[in-house]
């Protein structure tokens, strides 16, 4: 069975990324701390600053509120049987931005179908959706029903990635639910046979 998976390579990518820092720094024979601040990223893809930085003073105040430089040593330097470390790592999860959409259907028995392009990964997106469109419609959550992933019947979304689905998707279901609501007022409710 196929199924969406939530944070693919995190914690397990950083692990193994950060590893690999410690074991350059030690073959170089410099602080890890050291190595890692002098190969911070300080510009987006080296190009474009960033609007906000505080990557450096991060690593700056955990050191000294750590005691860093009087807690690390070299792998290896103590000659006894009874071995101490302590080490750093840093780790980012991208919060990709791009297009979210919603869509809202309004039927004749007055359900309202929430449509959206991501999907539920185990994060309570669909419930989350059903309670941000039950808000902004001014409904009973029983009045809202989520349809998501199907790409068929739900417009375009860039994915869940990021924990973004809440901030991006749903504010596109507000949107849609102004939309809606703009309609129902210039054209009233619908009528006829359930959609």
């Amino acid at each position: 069975m196929a199924a969406n998976y939530r944070a693919p390579a995190y914690p397990q990518g950083v692990f193994g990324i950060e590893s690999l820092m410690d074991h350059i720094a030690h073959e170089l024979k410099i602080d890890p701390l050291e190595f890692r601040l002098r190969n911070a990223t300080r510009k987006y893809h080296d190009g474009l600053p960033y609007t906000s930085y505080g990557l450096e003073d991060c690593i700056r105040l955990g050191a000294e509120a750590f005691e860093w430089t009087r807690r690390w040593r070299q792998p290896a330097a103590d000659g006894g049987v009874l071995k101490r470390g302590a080490g750093m790592a840093m780790g980012a999860f991208v919060a990709r931005v791009g297009r979210s959409s919603a869509v809202i259907r309004l039927d004749s028995s007055g359900m309202y179908w929430v449509h959206v392009g991501v999907t539920d990964v185990g994060s309570g997106a669909n419930t989350t959706m059903a309670l941000i469109a039950a808000d902004a419609l001014g409904v009973p959550l029983e009045r809202v029903t989520v349809i998501s992933g199907d790409t068929d019947r739900c417009p375009y979304s860039v994915g869940e990635s990021g924990s973004r689905t809440t901030n991006f998707t749903g504010y596109a279901v507000i949107e849609a639910a102004r939309d809606l609501q703009r309609q129902v007022e210039a054209q009233g409710m619908p009528s006829g046979e359930r959609c």
